[in-house]
């Protein structure tokens, strides 16, 4: 189960510098731009956040680093 209170706390540090700055915007725009970035960029958001991306691998039950054909 995603704890809320993980995400919201990720959205009010801000320390994810690589996704895309109008993920600031609210936390509703905070989730669906880091969600893209985790579609996207998710090699990147594991080695920069391994908890946050193992918390949206948890949530939407897959990992899209298997899209890339090999395991990272």
């Amino acid at each position: 189960m995603v704890n809320a209170n993980r995400v919201k706390f990720a959205y009010q540090m801000r320390h994810l510098l690589f996704i895309h700055e109008y993920g600031a915007t609210n936390e509703a725009e905070y989730f669906a731009v880091l969600t893209e970035t985790s579609i996207e960029k998710p090699v990147e958001l594991k080695q920069e956040n391994p908890e946050l991306f193992n918390l949206l691998v948890s949530y939407f039950r897959f990992d899209p680093r298997d899209w890339l054909g090999r395991a990272v």
